[in-house]
């Protein structure tokens, strides 16, 4: 039975779950919803997902929420290369795990704060955007994160090696993310990764559809 997908491409969690969906070429039924307007209804919590968030997939009659969750369970029913995600060397995989954790415990809340606090708030809901020196220190913070990635990526393509992975595409979104609503600015070997990335084709045509739809704002 093919997957159902909630997905919005101004998600970047969501473009890294379907990265997995299109790259392994799963069959799935696509949902596409309208972030803070249909998945905040009584509707969509009481049917797709209590959290009212994306992405969401349901297989068969589970749902599976959260984006790193969905990314593990996809990857490990259907992934037959073991490439993005390591099944049998638990060494590489603890590796490729870390960077999946360390982007949502550590990298996303200051940059999911300073992209709300700096742009999605005062643009979409009127709110009164920080002091300067505000912005600086909430996107100061983002710009220390940068710093692991940097350190990461010194001395090898990828963040785990030499192999495009998972994390790599897991961490590219949410960077994106920062370079086009807070003017992130990547350099050094950080910016060499992120361009490395960008030249997977699912990568790149996931991109261009986020690009197209954030033109329209």
């Amino acid at each position: 039975m093919p997957l159902t997908f909630w997905y919005n491409c101004l998600s970047d969690p969501s473009r890294s779950v379907y990265y997995v969906i299109k790259k392994l070429g799963i069959e799935h039924e696509l949902n596409i919803v309208e972030i803070g307007k249909e998945t905040r209804t009584e509707e969509f919590k009481k049917d797709v997902n209590p959290a009212g968030t994306v992405p969401v997939i349901k297989h068969d009659d589970d749902f599976i929420y959260e984006s790193a969750n969905i990314i593990r369970y996809l990857l490990d029913s259907f992934d037959p290369e073991d490439i993005l995600l390591p099944r049998t060397n638990l060494k590489e995989r603890a590796k490729v795990g870390y960077w999946l954790d360390w982007r949502n415990t550590t990298y996303r809340p200051p940059s999911q704060l300073a992209i709300d606090e700096i742009t999605v708030e005062p643009l979409l809901f009127g709110a009164e955007k920080p002091s300067d020196e505000e912005c600086k220190k909430m996107v100061g913070k983002v710009y220390d994160n940068l710093k692991v990635i940097e350190a990461a990526v010194t001395d090898k393509s990828y963040l785990t090696g030499e192999n495009l992975t998972i994390a790599d595409v897991y961490l590219y979104n949410e960077v994106l993310e920062g370079q086009k609503f807070i003017e992130l600015e990547v350099k050094g070997k950080t910016k060499e990764w992120f361009e490395r990335v960008e030249e997977d084709e699912t990568v790149k045509e996931i991109t261009d559809s986020f690009l197209e739809a954030l033109s329209k704002f």
